[in-house]
Order: C-alpha cells, then structure tokens, then sequence
C-alpha cells in the first residue's frame, strides 16, 4: 500500500508500532491469565490442605477424648489388669464394671415349682456370708429355658443335673431383684439361698 501510494510512511511506522504495542500487550494479558490459572490451583491445593488439617484436629480430639474412661452406670471396678503409664491396647479388656444400682439373687427351682411362681412374689435371700441377716425382694423374672443335656441352644443358662442315674424334674433359673441390699453381703457369684412366698402385689 505504501509503495502504491495509499499511506504515508509515517502512517506505516504507526501502524508497526501499533502492532508491536498490540503484541506485548497480548503477551502480559497471556501472562496474568497463566498467573490466575496458577492461583486457582494453588487456591485448590491450601483448601485440600485445610481439609485434611482439620480431619488430622478431628482424630486428635477424639483421641484425646477416648483417654477419659466413663462408665455408662455406677459401680464397682474389679478385675484391673493395667497400672499407671501402661499402653492400652484396643479390643483387650482392662477391668470389669459391676453395676451396682440393683442387685440380684438367682435361685433354680424345679420346673414342677414354676407354676406357683409370678414375678413380684415376695422372696427371702439368705446369702452364705451371712445367713442370720434374711434379704428381701421381689421376683423378677422366671426362666425359659435352659441349655440341654446335649449341649446344644448356646446362650441359655447351664443348670447341672447331680443326679445322673435317675430322671428329675429340671431346674429353671428365677432371678430376684433385691430390696435395699446391703453393701457387705452383695457380691457377684456368691452363694445364695432363694425363697419364693408367693404374696405378689397385685
């Protein structure tokens, strides 16, 4: 166009500096937009962060949350098998917690007995380490079932059959809830003698 007479030379030396001004421009507008990329990802990469930082406070927390034993009742601790400063170790049993808001006295009576039986009759417990000392309370359930001779229905109660050379009638388990039980005779598997007088409330 120049050489044609269309422009002027100092219109083509605009015109070339117009386009090299076009040309950084677009290389800076290139540039800030890589930058802007690259902060959105690294924006990605601090929220990825955060997220597992605050996961890492979580586990922490319930760490230091599951070093404070709470009992869901009130009882007694017998059984510890761990000392101050030693590891505990996750799934192996530390101690046993006996619950000691209520009591009970379990005596096995004939199946031929049951029928005179209904929960709340009165009973007396007289327990070995004290026999002159009668516990009151009341029936609280009846036994319905045991486990057979042959071993088999796991979970039921084993009643021993002492007298192996005669048929006898079985024994059912009748568990009774004691009243005001007394702190030193109560204990879990101690012997005990049951009866049942049969006055329930109604």
């Amino acid at each position: 166009m120049l050489e044609q007479g269309f422009v002027t030379d100092q219109q083509v030396v605009e015109a070339r500096t117009n386009e090299r001004s076009a040309e950084v421009v677009l290389t800076a507008a290139l540039q800030q937009a890589k930058q802007a990329r690259q902060g959105i990802t690294d924006t990605q990469s601090l929220l990825a962060q955060l997220r597992g930082a605050e996961a890492a406070v979580a586990l922490a927390e319930r760490d230091l949350r599951n070093t404070v034993v709470r009992g869901p009742f009130d009882g007694k601790v017998v059984g510890l098998e761990i000392a101050e400063g030693t590891y505990a170790v996750a799934g192996h049993p530390l101690f046993t917690l006996i619950d000691t808001r209520r009591w009970y006295a379990v005596g096995d009576f004939r199946e031929t007995e049951l029928r005179q039986m209904r929960v709340g009759d009165s009973a007396s417990v007289w327990v070995m380490a004290d026999t002159g000392r009668p516990l009151k309370g009341r029936v609280d359930s009846l036994g319905w079932g045991v486990k057979p001779v042959n071993g088999g229905a796991p979970g039921l109660p084993a009643v021993n059959d002492w007298l192996k050379w005669v048929i006898v009638a079985q024994r059912f388990p009748v568990r009774v809830l004691l009243e005001d039980a007394p702190n030193d005779l109560v204990r879990v598997g101690a012997t005990a003698t049951v009866v049942v007088s049969h006055d329930r409330e109604r």
